[in-house]
């Protein structure tokens, strides 16, 4: 996973929107990690708020695609 962010912030780092987003799902791979491997907990509140994110991100990505086809 830190491979594919890695490759994708620095493809995108002219794209504010789509970086800034990366940088947001990095932070929730290494809370992942946390929560895989070391026993940390996850929420409620910071599961909903992973997945709104996680959808935002989906959508930004739908646009710039959409961009990009025309």
């Amino acid at each position: 996973h830190f491979a594919m962010i890695y490759f994708l912030k620095e493809k995108f780092k002219d794209e504010k929107e789509i970086y800034d987003h990366l940088a947001v799902m990095d932070s929730y791979r290494m809370s992942r990690h946390g929560i895989q491997y070391n026993g940390e907990l996850c929420d409620r509140t910071d599961a909903e708020e992973a997945i709104r994110d996680a959808e935002e991100f989906l959508n930004i990505i739908k646009s710039y695609l959409a961009k990009k086809m025309k």
